[in-house]
């Protein structure tokens, strides 16, 4: 059983692992997604789709903004559930599945890929399980190298499958030349210190976490906010919060929220913030003071420069890692809200390993 502060848990473990799991997929997946742009240039397909369930859904969102800003390629992202309702079976344009799993056995991916397969399309499996029954209906496989996963919550499988994301657009930007060399050369260099990022972001943020967790441990519901990749972290955020802490939570687009939700703020609701590094952050704490004055609980995750009104107890901060590009930011802004969603469920007294009515892999 685990001490006082859950270091026996394996999800604890695992969200410190990380950095080194990150590493080892952007060392050991990059050949792999060097061999995919030489095959399946994105440039050759009419429509380019990422499919996934869950938290391999949430990385395919991440991804998207990836290769929308790195590879000026515009690509679909459906839950893998749905993709048999949105996508024809006889597609009459040339198309490219990006499938993503982290146990390769999700029934809803293998039911996705496999109407990918009989519609025509090429299928690109992105798991971190080798050998697995979406490898063998795969043409490509990219493989993440987080190692075994023992929480049912998806930790280190989540940073993973964002740094071969990562990885795929870089190399097929370089591979067709669709970005200026100066911004592909500065993401090349800056991916590599991803993994450091990582690592200072756990050290950074866990106090304040530690500190957050003891204001909200009562909450029974949280909103998540955040806009560009980040609003793939609003949702993956939440998603942990439910898994492992059993609260409600819902991850919204910030701007979104204002179209209806924002009706349920009311004295003490707590509202995490991921702020955008530069183009929107104004924006958002401009929205955040609206929201303050019905009576929410504001927390920033980073507040890049606002610490004055934190300092003033207007917002509480969570910090991380600043120097990441906002393309990389999804890998980074995630960790504290993995560890606010582990603390919170031993506070609570619930084993966030083993959420009572979750499995690992929906083989149903």
């Amino acid at each position: 059983m685990s001490g006082e502060n859950g270091s026996s848990h394996f999800m604890l473990r695992e969200i410190r692992e990380q950095p080194e799991a990150i590493k080892r997929t952007l060392e050991k997946s990059a050949p792999e997604a060097r061999k995919l742009a030489e095959l399946y240039p994105l440039s050759d397909f009419d429509l380019v789709y990422i499919t996934g369930s869950g938290t391999s859904y949430h990385a395919g969102l991440a991804g998207q903004y990836a290769m929308a800003t790195v590879m000026k390629t515009f690509t679909s992202v459906i839950p893998s559930s749905e993709f048999k309702y949105w996508v024809p079976h006889s597609a009459s344009k040339k198309s490219l599945v990006f499938a993503i799993s982290q146990s390769g056995e999700s029934a809803d991916v293998l039911s996705a890929a496999t109407v990918a397969r009989d519609n025509g399309s090429r299928v690109v499996a992105i798991t971190n399980t080798p050998g697995s029954s979406l490898t063998r209906l795969a043409h490509l496989t990219v493989h993440t190298y987080a190692g075994e996963e023992k929480a049912v919550t998806a930790t280190k499988t989540y940073t993973s499958q964002l740094a071969a994301m990562f990885t795929i657009a870089l190399a097929s930007a370089e591979k067709q030349n669709v970005s200026d060399e100066e911004t592909l050369s500065k993401l090349k260099k800056m991916i590599v210190d991803v993994p450091h990022y990582v690592q200072e972001t756990i050290s950074v943020s866990e106090p304040n976490v530690k500190e957050l967790t003891e204001k909200l441990k009562s909450s029974s519901f949280i909103f998540l906010l955040g806009s560009g990749p980040n609003y793939a972290t609003s949702l993956e955020g939440a998603l942990k919060l439910k898994e492992s802490a059993g609260i409600f939570a819902e991850g919204f687009a910030t701007r979104e929220f204002i179209h209806g939700p924002m009706q349920l703020i009311s004295e003490g609701t707590p509202i995490i913030v991921f702020m955008p590094q530069s183009e929107g952050r104004e924006e958002s704490l401009r929205i955040m003071d609206n929201f303050k004055k019905l009576g929410a609980n504001i927390i920033l995750v980073s507040c890049y420069g606002d610490e004055t009104k934190v300092g003033e107890g207007y917002y509480h901060c969570i910090d991380v890692e600043r120097k990441v590009d906002e393309i990389f930011s999804p890998i980074v802004y995630i960790v504290p809200i993995q560890l606010f969603a582990f603390h919170i469920a031993i506070k609570k007294g619930l084993d966030p390993d083993k959420p009572e009515k979750l499995s690992k892999v929906v083989r149903f």
